[in-house]
């Protein structure tokens, strides 16, 4: 599965992440990829939203590492920046089974080693406020 939506502000951005967020259960692992600025936090406030977390309570983890969010399934959302693939992999073990996983710089790790649902969200800077954000389930191995 494979789906391209078309944002146009911060607004549009959040209705596609709580769109999308329907159909998760709460055991997925999603991974996101994005330019400094893109709106990767932005689609991950409008996930923890669907999931009763607002949103002002959802900031990027990059000083951090990660944030962990309880709403109606607890969201563990990670910066991997500064993390190196080993670091990270490391890291993200500790969660698995146990909430829904939103790594920033997800495509830092080399590949999905985790036995999960996966998905892969990719965010595109079009020009200032748009945007294009394309969604990709990482199908079983």
């Amino acid at each position: 599965m494979r789906k391209k939506y078309k944002s146009s502000s911060s607004e549009d951005t959040l209705k596609i992440a709580k769109e999308f967020a329907r159909g998760l259960k709460g055991n997925e692992l999603i991974y996101l990829k994005g330019e400094l600025g893109a709106g990767k936090t932005v689609f991950i406030k409008g996930i923890a939203s669907y999931f009763g977390i607002d949103k002002n309570e959802v900031n990027s983890p990059t000083f951090t590492l990660m944030n962990v969010y309880e709403g109606k399934i607890p969201i563990f959302h990670l910066d991997l920046y500064r993390l190196s693939p080993e670091e990270a992999e490391e890291m993200i073990s500790d969660f698995v089974g146990k909430g829904l996983i939103i790594l920033e710089w997800g495509d830092r790790l080399k590949e999905d080693i985790f036995d999960l649902p996966a998905f892969f969200i990719e965010i595109k800077v079009l020009e200032e406020d748009k945007r294009e954000i394309i969604i990709e389930k990482i199908e079983d191995k």
